[in-house]
C-alpha cells in the first residue's frame, strides 16, 4: 500500500504529482502507460497528498498492480478483445477498404489482463 511505500523511502519533491509504476511497465508507449496509470489506481486508497519540509505539496498516485485487494473490493480486468476476433479481423482487413494493417490496440493491453473474465482473477490467472 501508498503508506508503506512513504514510510520506506521519505518523499522529495520531485514534481507536484508523482506516479509510481510497476518496473514492467509500458514506457515507451505513453498511451498505454497512461491507461494502465489509471487503471490501477483507486483514488480512494491510492493516492495521497503530502507536505514536504519545505510546505510544498506533493500528490502520490500508487499505480502498481496490487494483491489483496480482493478482500475490499472486485477489481476489473482490462478491456481487450481475445485472440480469435483479433485474428478475424485482421484476416478481413484487407477486404474492408481501411489502408495499411493496423496492430489491434487489444494486443498491449492483453499482457495485463489476470484471467479471462470482466473481474480480474483472484489468483495469478495469466490468459
Amino acid at each position: 500500500p501508498l503508506a508503506e511505500l512513504t514510510a520506506e523511502q521519505p518523499v522529495r519533491r520531485a514534481a507536484p504529482f508523482t506516479i509510481v509504476v510497476d518496473a514492467s511497465a509500458p514506457w515507451r508507449n505513453p498511451y498505454l502507460l497512461l491507461w494502465l496509470t489509471l487503471a490501477n489506481c483507486a483514488p480512494d486508497v491510492d493516492m495521497l497528498t503530502l507536505d514536504d519540509a519545505n510546505g510544498k505539496r506533493t500528490t502520490l498516485c500508487d499505480a502498481r498492480m496490487k494483491s489483496g485487494w480482493e478482500e475490499r473490493r472486485p477489481w476489473p480486468n482490462p478491456v481487450a478483445s481475445d485472440l480469435s476476433t483479433i485474428n478475424a479481423v485482421d484476416g478481413k482487413w484487407a477486404s474492408l477498404g481501411l489502408g495499411p494493417l493496423i496492430p489491434s490496440p487489444s494486443l498491449p493491453i492483453r499482457g495485463y489482463q489476470n484471467g479471462q473474465g470482466a473481474e480480474a482473477s483472484r489468483g495469478n490467472d495469466p490468459n
